[in-house]
């Protein structure tokens, strides 16, 4: 997929310019994805990084954040998505989990810095 959105880029360097952070992060998520995959048939990058995108979805009000929220709970239709809700709030649950239990242990979160 990066070999053939930086081909496109040269076929019309003239109409648009990919940044060179994008192809980056493109190459390193097709990295870590393929290591994923060689000890997990299943896995998925995306899966790994709903938490972090739920949250930001969820905390980020601007136009266009709010706008991919609508997009991904009601896709095309007025009517809401009870799954896609249910997996953007167990993924801000995921989030909130993971970074609290990180925080404490670095001391930086009340709790932890209660137990230091």
């Amino acid at each position: 997929l990066t070999k053939k959105i930086e081909s496109i880029q040269q076929q019309n360097s003239n109409v648009f310019a990919i940044p060179d952070y994008f192809v980056y992060m493109s190459r390193a998520f097709a990295t870590l994805e393929g290591i994923g995959l060689s000890v997990d048939s299943r896995y998925t990058i995306l899966k790994e990084c709903f938490p972090y995108l739920a949250k930001r979805l969820l905390s980020d009000d601007s136009p266009r954040a709010r706008g991919a929220l609508k997009t991904l709970l009601y896709g095309n239709g007025d009517e809401l998505n009870l799954s896609k809700l249910k997996d953007v709030t167990e993924g801000l649950e995921s989030y909130t989990t993971s970074t609290t239990s990180v925080e404490s242990s670095q001391g930086i979160s009340a709790e932890g810095k209660n137990m230091a």
